[in-house]
């Protein structure tokens, strides 16, 4: 009897942990931990025009995102409307689902977090990379994620979208809003 009550006590206690948040790697040995989304002031749903790369290879894509206060997907389909991914942050942790036809080198969970190094509010993501030793300098249309003088990413802002550049990592998309 009081091993099943050690037992159930200490089933207890692990669900009272919480789950590890979601770390993304951005280059240049950064490990981002990222943050919870309560630094969004309304509830947004966008369609876009995605071209990405990777190297020389290039992709072009439909993206729906949509975010709030609680979570924030990412859903692509191809330009013929085939699904290839889901992506879903609950400002705790990343779920994908993916398409067989998505290249190997496209990672979902990546993608959405970089989509919140271009979206958060400067203030809110500079907190969130404090620890890494990263500084976060907007201009008027462009953003860098710089480490020791070195530039990790891009983001330049344009009239119907974005272009992002991660540096370190070799990649980039644009996003053009419907």
């Amino acid at each position: 009897m009081l091993l099943i009550l050690l037992l159930l006590w200490l089933a207890g206690c692990q669900s009272l942990t919480p789950p590890p948040q979601a770390t993304v790697n951005l280059g240049d040995n950064i490990q981002w931990r990222l943050p919870t989304l309560n630094w969004v002031k309304a509830p947004s749903q966008r369609t876009q025009q995605v071209v990405a790369w990777h190297g020389d290879s290039r992709w072009q894509l439909v993206g729906e995102l949509g975010f709030d206060r609680e979570a924030m997907t990412l859903t692509a389909l191809s330009g013929f409307g085939t699904f290839l991914f889901q992506a879903r942050f609950d400002g705790q942790a990343i779920t994908v689902q993916r398409s067989a036809l998505l290249p190997q080198q496209a990672d979902p969970a990546h993608l959405l977090a970089d989509l919140l190094l271009c979206l958060m509010p400067q203030q809110s993501l500079e907190k969130s990379l404090a620890g890494e030793g990263v500084e976060v300098i907007d201009g008027d249309a462009t953003r860098e994620i710089v480490k020791g003088g070195k530039v990790i990413a891009t983001i330049a802002h344009q009239a119907k979208g974005f272009r992002f550049e991660q540096q370190q990592l070799g990649y980039g998309f644009e996003v053009t809003y419907e």
